[in-house]
């Protein structure tokens, strides 16, 4: 019996459920170049489709870009051809960011501007944007 409890205690300190963290520190970052042409904008729902073989991906640190997040400044605007997307999970929550060539996002519900945060993306990603 004392070995059972033993036993039992061990698998639950090396089980990985008990010991990993549910949430990243990392926000995904897909982009594909900007200098590609297509024959129409392409949309946040296309934009995985369209450019399936020319995707790049990289990370970018969550602490850091939770102080852009309050940068994002809502625009009317009806539509951006995308040549991006910002993926996270915050709390619990999923979170996209489509973003095209000039600094404009969408959440799919509204389109915002953020200087700073493309700025950092160009920077980042230099192959974005050259």
């Amino acid at each position: 019996m004392k070995l059972l409890a033993i036993i039992i205690a061990a698998i639950s300190f090396v089980h990985p459920g008990f010991s990993q963290n549910k949430f990243s520190n990392y926000i995904n970052v897909t982009y594909v170049d900007c200098s590609i042409e297509t024959p129409f904008a392409i949309s946040c729902d296309l934009f995985d489709s369209q450019f399936s073989s020319e995707k790049k991906h990289g990370l970018f640190d969550l602490i850091k870009f939770k102080n852009y997040l309050k940068k994002f400044v809502k625009i009317k605007y009806k539509g951006i051809d995308v040549r991006g997307k910002i993926a996270y999970q915050f709390h619990g929550h999923k979170f996209k960011y489509c973003f095209d060539q000039f600094g404009h996002f969408t959440d799919e519900k509204f389109f915002y501007k953020n200087t700073a945060l493309f700025k950092i993306i160009k920077n980042k990603f230099r192959e974005f944007c050259p």
